[in-house]
């Protein structure tokens, strides 16, 4: 018995995606563009425009908008410590009881910090930061809260 492996390396025809396109359900397109801006950003209509198509003629306030942001982001720290408060991000947050971007102001910087320090001090290896740097990230994390939700109320 032999087995032969087969190639092809140069189709003898090959579609453009504009035509294969026009052959597929609408869902198959959705997905395929979909698909498409997730892997280049570019697609024949990118996910944001949905989105925005979608919110168009419903009414939602800036407070709703900041409300869904991670505080994680505000976080300004070297990329080792981001780290940590990323992977730590989930844990404390549900720790805390934490809903929104508005909740993390209700605490204080002893309600958070140990929380980061026990993720560190549970990695293997070196700790990334000092007790004093935890804190200060969980300031930020806190102040970062206060000031998004001043800007909504204004």
């Amino acid at each position: 018995m032999s087995a032969y492996e087969l190639k092809v390396e140069t189709p003898a025809y090959e579609p453009s995606k504009e035509a294969a396109r026009k052959h597929l359900p609408q869902w198959t397109r959705d997905s395929v563009n979909a698909i498409e801006f997730l892997e280049t950003g570019d697609s024949s209509r990118a996910v944001t425009e949905v989105a925005i198509d979608n919110l168009l003629g419903k009414k939602i306030r800036v407070r709703d908008l900041l409300a869904a942001i991670p505080v994680n982001v505000f976080v300004d720290a070297p990329p080792n410590q981001r780290e940590v408060v990323d992977a730590a991000y989930e844990d404390v947050k549900e720790e805390l009881g934490v809903g929104e971007l508005y909740d993390w102001g209700k605490f204080d910087v002893d309600d958070i910090a140990p929380l980061l320090i026990e993720t560190d001090t549970d990695r293997n290896g070196e700790r990334v930061a000092t007790n004093e740097e935890w804190e200060e990230i969980a300031e930020q994390m806190i102040e970062s809260a206060r000031e998004c939700e001043r800007a909504a109320r204004s």
